[in-house]
């Protein structure tokens, strides 16, 4: 579950997105939840999860993932907190 909502926040519109808060403030009235919900908090979470649970080795999703090998000498232009690049393809 806490992976399906990262991939389809993104696809969710403002509409659902202030439709789903507006559950997550009347659950926490009514007692249902113990603290409140931010969406946009929980989604951020959610996807920072799914990456770095996917960069381990045994998960399901590590194979899209090559290690970034740059040829020596080349530029650095930023720091990276990991070691991958996704492999892409244009049709």
């Amino acid at each position: 579950m806490h992976y399906l909502f990262s991939v389809y926040y993104g696809y969710l519109t403002q509409g659902h997105k202030e439709m789903l808060q507006r559950i997550f403030k009347r659950a926490n009235r009514r007692g249902f939840t113990v603290r409140g919900n931010d969406l946009e908090a929980l989604a951020e979470n959610a996807q920072y999860d799914l990456f770095h649970n996917s960069c381990s080795t045994d998960h399901c999703l590590n194979h899209l993932y090559t290690a970034n090998r740059k040829p020596a000498g080349s530029m650095q232009l930023r720091h990276r907190c990991h070691n991958f690049a996704i492999q892409y393809t244009s049709n």
